[in-house]
């Protein structure tokens, strides 16, 4: 009997390859709309936990972190380095053994930008909130990383959305 080698042919290799690659076509949009969703969920997470470190520096001052209207730090205007502010304000130990109310740094957003933080709130023209007169205002501007961009996805601490 003739010695034959043992392995694939290039047929069998290339069937296995083409079922591979569509099922991979297949999966992935499934797989990517639950990437967006987990990223959609971690900013809501973040925004609750701020929400939190900002209720409990209201119940011992009486405002919220940068209300200038209370004779605080101004923080009403959409500047980049407000929610840099606002993490010194949660992070330092005041009078009366009040403070450190956030005890890590806020990270950015899961679309790589900086949470966006006005106080007091309202409704300025570059976001929007349906909601005015606000004590404040935490948002990420979401996967577009833009102001009211096409479609509005901004992922906000007035938005009560679960998907």
């Amino acid at each position: 009997m003739g010695k034959f080698k043992r392995g694939f042919t290039l047929i069998e290799l290339l069937v296995v390859i083409g079922i591979i690659v569509l099922l991979a076509g297949i999966v992935m949009p499934n797989f990517m709309k639950h990437i967006d969703s987990a990223k959609k969920i971690r900013a809501r997470a973040d925004i609750n936990s701020l929400e939190s470190a900002l209720a409990m520096y209201q119940m011992d001052y009486g405002v919220y972190p940068g209300d200038g209207n209370a004779g605080g730090e101004d923080l009403s205007s959409d500047a980049d380095d407000n929610i840099d502010d606002l993490q010194r304000m949660l992070q330092a130990v005041g009078t009366n053994g009040r403070g450190l109310y956030l005890s890590k740094d806020i990270p950015n957003d899961p679309y790589g930008m900086k949470y966006r933080y006005i106080a007091p709130g309202g409704t300025p023209a570059d976001y929007d909130n349906p909601l005015e007169d606000r004590s404040y205002d935490l948002w990420s501007w979401g996967k577009n990383k833009a102001p009211l961009g096409t479609p509005n996805d901004d992922i906000a601490c007035w938005d009560t959305e679960t998907n």
